[in-house]
């Protein structure tokens, strides 16, 4: 029996026009960044383009807010509307661009700077911007950050090497750093309300308390590496590089590397690939697993606002909303159903005329 199509399920499919960079929703905009530095924003109630912005070199990350999106490009961050597509401005950043989130009314931005001698990253910068563009603050560090999330007025860095762990990071003081539950690089990371979740390069899972910084709890659900990780209901859910994925604290195998996770109405949505083919898996809470088949490779995801959103590497911007989705493999299951009762009809027709 064939796979399901990944695309039947898609409320709606857009083109990016170069490979996916990054795809997340916010207040109601699925917003994809490519590779080429086009930057595209349409409206998740209709999949009407609402604007498109472009720099020169690839979309690193994104962050956007009352008709304002910012952007990390290579060495700049910009700042552009999205009523009139223009650029507000634009600042140089030290090394190529990471992250960046809004957080308390400022742009904080995460860049870093590779030395190819080493092969590794040397340096990193946190910058701390007001909305108009004026340089706050920064902070200068020897590690490269693999993850920048929230809490109550800190930032919080997940680094590789050398001293990995995180550190957190306070307007008006100092960077402070702490260790994790493995000392292994930070490789991914995730937020909740009151936790932060780490993926280390060794498989592990750190679980720290947002405001005390303590380790609340340690996984190992793979030895290997944690390419994606998720908050969820019941904790997290990690994808590894082996094609583990842990899941409502049941670990799951699939054949071949984890790309990108997202939780979608309580179930796991993961993509993975092997020797050029790519596979999705929907695995829902009774651990069933749907699989769906797709041409291209799927690096990106992101849930939010009932909608999930997928960006390939050919520039295909998907866009999925729970309803539709639940309609659509019912449709299919049923199909199935009354193919494989023809075909059991078909066989006594057979025995019959024999």
């Amino acid at each position: 029996m064939s796979k399901r199509s990944l695309s039947n399920l898609a409320s709606f499919i857009r083109d990016i026009g170069s490979s996916c960079s990054k795809v997340r929703i916010i207040d109601g905009v699925l917003i994809a960044g490519s590779i080429n530095g086009k930057l595209n924003g349409w409206a998740t109630s209709t999949g009407e383009l609402l604007w498109s912005v472009e720099i020169d070199g690839i979309i690193a990350d994104f962050d956007f807010e009352n008709d304002t999106i910012y952007t990390t490009g290579p060495n700049k961050l910009f700042a552009f509307s999205t009523n009139t597509e223009k650029i507000l401005w634009s600042e140089e950043l030290e090394g190529g661009g990471d992250f960046v989130r809004i957080i308390n009314e400022e742009i904080w931005v995460t860049s870093s700077v590779y030395d190819i001698e080493v092969f590794d990253f040397i340096e990193a910068t946190t910058q701390r911007f007001s909305k108009s563009g004026k340089l706050l603050e920064k902070w200068i560090i020897n590690e490269r950050p693999w993850f920048l999330g929230a809490t109550q007025g800190d930032v919080i860095l997940g680094l590789g090497r050398p001293r990995c762990g995180g550190v957190r990071v306070l307007p008006g003081e100092m960077s402070e750093h702490f260790l994790l539950s493995s000392n292994q690089p930070v490789t991914s990371g995730a937020n909740s309300i009151d936790r932060i979740y780490f993926g280390h390069s060794d498989g592990t899972v750190s679980t720290i308390d947002c405001k005390s910084l303590k380790i609340n709890d340690t996984a190992h659900p793979s030895d290997s590496l944690v390419t994606s990780i998720i908050s969820s209901e019941n904790g997290w859910i990690s994808g590894h590089e082996d094609g583990t994925i842990c899941f409502d604290n049941m670990d799951f195998h699939f054949d071949g590397k984890i790309d990108s996770i997202a939780n979608f109405d309580g179930n796991c949505w993961a993509s993975f690939s092997n020797n050029g083919k790519t596979n999705l898996v929907i695995i829902d809470s009774a651990q069933s697993q749907t699989f769906l088949a797709h041409e291209n490779r799927v690096r990106f995801t992101h849930s939010a606002d009932k909608g999930l959103a997928l960006g390939d590497d050919s520039g295909k911007v998907l866009f999925f909303e729970i309803e539709v989705v639940k309609r659509r493999l019912a449709e299919s299951n049923n199909s199935e159903k009354d193919e494989k009762k023809r075909g059991l009809l078909k066989d006594r027709l057979r025995q019959l005329r024999s």
